[in-house]
């Protein structure tokens, strides 16, 4: 089972309840970003310059860096996969990515 979350973008004018067509399924992803060698501080540089560079419809929730290391990871959200694809666009000189696309929790057995 996929992690998903429903996103509600406000209810239609006259009414008080969102449309189905208001409802978006957001699918989680871990970007695992690996910096190219020496790239770290122009990551940095062009995140202060231009930030996150996302598309619209491409949610950033969180990050974490390795400890040490040369790789950050960032919990993402979207319905439409194929804006990873502009995204990195822009981040491609500097660092590699994986795209996995996460799941839910494994349930607790009684």
């Amino acid at each position: 089972m996929k992690a998903e979350s429903e996103v509600k973008f406000g209810a239609p004018s006259g009414g008080s309840a969102p449309s189905r067509q208001a409802l978006k399924i957001m699918n989680r992803y871990m970007v695992v970003e690996h910096f190219a060698p020496g790239a770290k501080s122009k990551i940095y540089e062009r995140f202060h310059e231009k930030g996150r560079m996302l598309p619209t419809g491409l949610v950033y929730i969180d990050s974490w860096l390795e400890k040490d290391g040369n790789r950050c990871f960032q919990l993402m959200e979207t319905s439409d996969r194929s804006l990873f694809d502009v995204w990195i666009d822009g981040w491609k000189d500097l660092a590699r990515f994986e795209i996995v696309e996460l799941g839910e929790k494994p349930k607790k057995e009684a």
